[in-house]
């Protein structure tokens, strides 16, 4: 086996798609990436971006905040910046959010490395200087329903990426999008799972029924089905691990569903581990097509057999995807009855996808091979 190294550890800086304080108890790409990041042995220091903050009120700021991972650091940057504002205004505010971003990032100890993973910090992640800028996309945020009135903006971004030096996509479909649609030709490094954490069983959290159950782990959001998660409560009752706005657990509740709320990422494979079969109803839509569903991936690592619709992810082995609606029901009950199954041999451990996530972003003049491990 080999590995590869850098002929200076790497100074990554990462522009993260979510609060940095939500990813503490939240199984995300970012949040995984970044905690086998920040011990990775080409990596001497990482610092993570927060999620942007745009206003009309607040000057442009720069801080370093509280981070909740050892060793990772992490930056606050407010830009006052305003859709009504003109192109040139715009300008000043990201030229200052990059000084101030430089002078809090202080000498980097090695060659930079620039990852956004937020198409709408992509005007201040180019502005940083650095020996390589690469943007890693998932999802497709212009499907993203919360972010409706910063279209335009996500837009903007996603039309910059071909001023990065490399590209990744989370998937496929959404590799092919970006292609489509902006001209942008990305390297797919698809999700991955804790696979050892996954296989492990764990003390199941309070308030599951007694009886054999389906789950389904995950903020319930535009992408969710409501309908076919009620339905599956005539094959089985069913449990929701996750976030969710007040009058959706109110539909849910009232369809049967028991929502035990957001779970820190170290319960979920004591959950899953207690289930009987794991659910994806996703909508199939243009959001869900450019996916690769975490969800997927931990249900199988755990050993559950799961029954989804016709999303990305969906052809994996111990994945059945009924062909309706009406028939959810059943395949749920089918599964249940088939039991538990081994998880897949080719199960990708998230370690794997930060080795191709560097493959493909970190400059070849800055590599060299070690030697082999003996």
């Amino acid at each position: 086996m080999t590995a590869t190294g850098t002929d200076g550890a790497l100074d990554v800086v990462v522009f993260v798609g979510s609060t940095w304080s939500r990813l503490a108890q939240r199984t995300t790409r970012w949040r995984e990436l970044c905690v086998r990041l920040a011990s990775h042995h080409d990596v001497a220091r990482l610092t993570v971006v927060d999620y942007l903050r745009f206003s009309t009120r607040r000057p442009t700021r720069v801080t370093e905040t509280d981070s909740w991972l050892d060793d990772v650091r992490c930056i606050a940057v407010d830009v006052r910046a305003d859709r009504r504002y003109p192109v040139g205004i715009e300008r000043g505010s990201w030229d200052s959010a990059a000084r101030r971003t430089e002078h809090v990032l202080g000498r980097a100890p090695g060659p930079r490395l620039v990852l956004c993973a937020n198409p709408l910090a992509t005007a201040l992640a180019l502005r940083l200087g650095a020996a390589s800028h690469g943007f890693d996309a998932y999802d497709d945020w212009r499907q993203v329903a919360h972010l409706a009135a910063a279209r335009r903006r996500v837009d903007r971004g996603y039309r910059q990426l071909g001023r990065f030096d490399t590209l990744s996509a989370g998937s496929a479909g959404l590799a092919d999008r970006l292609a489509q649609d902006y001209g942008a030709r990305a390297a797919v490094v698809r999700n991955g799972v804790d696979v050892a954490a996954f296989a492990r069983d764990g003390a199941p959290p309070a308030g599951l029924p007694a009886t054999p159950f389906a789950v389904y782990v995950g903020t319930v959001e535009q992408r969710v089905d409501l309908e076919l998660l009620g339905a599956t409560t005539s094959a089985l009752p069913v449990v929701v691990a996750g976030d969710m706005a007040e009058p959706l657990r109110a539909r849910l509740t009232a369809a049967g569903v028991i929502c035990i709320g957001p779970l820190p990422a170290e319960q979920v494979p004591g959950l899953l581990h207690a289930a009987a079969v794991g659910l994806v109803p996703h909508r199939v839509d243009a959001l869900t097509t450019t996916m690769d569903p975490l969800k997927v991936h931990e249900y199988r690592a755990a050993g559950l057999p799961v029954v989804a619709t016709e999303v990305p992810g969906a052809d994996a082995d111990g994945v059945d995807v009924p062909p309706s609606s009406e028939d959810w029901p059943g395949a749920v009950r089918a599964a249940a009855a088939r039991g538990r199954l081994a998880p897949p041999a080719g199960l990708r451990d998230w370690s794997v996808v930060v080795d191709e996530l560097l493959a493909v972003h970190v400059p070849a003049g800055t590599r060299r091979a070690v030697a082999p491990e003996l």
